[in-house]
């Protein structure tokens, strides 16, 4: 999948009144609705906070760029943005985004960013390749997806419109396991082989990979077992 370094910084509510102010807005962001909101006292503290993420997603993508770690992310559309966002927001609060206390362009800025550190692989696959791990850039969650199952998968949920059944997830202090809905996929064949009988740590994460299938828990113990015929959420 081609890539491309990007800087991102997405404020959802800003947006939102932005669009409401300008009837005919249509594309990008205009410079008309920025130009109006910094312009008008009643508008400054939402003028504030969207350069003060902007600035902020800047200054991470920088020191990122000078560690000799660019970010890049998949080229997706809005939609598929979107919901990356939402699994991360997901996967990083265990389904409760109103525990979390970071900001939200922040939040929408990792959901793309994590775990797509240009040309470094954090993740491993199985000697038979069907499974593929990489755990994302802020240690918030591990994903594995699977190639190929020879079961039936649950049922889609509704809200749902991607891809669905093969996709399993952990996150750092998640008390189970879970699948995922995407629109993307973690498979590469760069990453590295996890020969049976071995172990893999990373991030507070260990995956234990054997002929039966791969096992990979949180530090309490929490997570998954999966294969081509079998797969269970603890």
């Amino acid at each position: 999948m081609r890539k491309t370094i990007v800087t991102i910084s997405l404020c959802f509510g800003l947006v939102t009144a932005v669009r409401a102010a300008n009837e005919d807005y249509v594309g990008p962001f205009p410079t008309e609705g920025l130009y109006m909101m910094c312009s008008q006292s009643n508008q400054r503290d939402k003028c504030l906070m969207y350069i003060q993420g902007l600035m902020y997603g800047l200054r991470i993508q920088r020191e990122m760029h000078e560690q000799g770690m660019p970010i890049c992310v998949p080229e997706i559309s809005s939609e598929e943005a979107r919901v990356r966002i939402l699994n991360f927001i997901d996967g990083a609060t265990g389904g409760n985004p109103q525990t979390n206390k970071d900001g939200g362009d922040w939040m929408a800025f990792m959901g793309l960013a994590a775990g797509n550190v240009c040309g470094q692989h954090i993740g491993f696959r199985t000697p038979s390749n069907n499974i593929h791990c990489q755990l994302n850039g802020s240690n918030n969650y591990l994903r594995c997806d699977i190639r190929e199952l020879s079961n039936a998968v649950p049922q889609k949920p509704r809200d749902c419109d991607l891809e669905w059944g093969t996709t399993f997830s952990i996150s750092e202090d998640g008390d189970s396991g879970s699948r995922m809905c995407v629109g993307d996929t973690v498979e590469d064949d760069a990453l590295p082989i996890l020969d049976y009988g071995s172990s893999w740590n990373r991030g507070g994460y260990e995956c234990k990979s054997e002929p039966s299938g791969l096992s990979c828990v949180n530090a309490l113990g929490h997570g998954f077992t999966i294969s081509r015929n079998r797969q269970e959420l603890f």
